[in-house]
């Protein structure tokens, strides 16, 4: 089975290689090319069958913007428990 690194691909900070391997047809028994672009990492994986375990990466958590009426509320709600304890 032949295999090869092509092209090495540099998109912002991600880098990608183009990876290019060939397979037999099972049928007819002709080769074909597969070819993909994948994390340079996962190229050895890619090309001897194994699966590619790729890493997830956790969403950054949203800030929740709060407005000058939700502060009012707050501030309200806290001073009306105070002031039932207190009777």
């Amino acid at each position: 089975m032949a295999k090869k690194s092509v092209a090495t691909i540099q998109t912002g900070s991600k880098r990608f290689t183009k990876a290019i391997k060939m397979v037999k047809k099972e049928g007819s028994g002709t080769y074909s090319f597969v070819e993909t672009i994948i994390d340079p990492k996962h190229v050895r994986d890619w090309i001897s069958n194994k699966p590619i375990k790729q890493e997830v990466i956790p969403a950054k958590p949203v800030e929740k913007k709060v407005t000058n009426e939700e502060v009012a509320d707050e501030k309200n709600s806290k001073q009306d428990n105070v002031g039932d304890k207190a009777e």
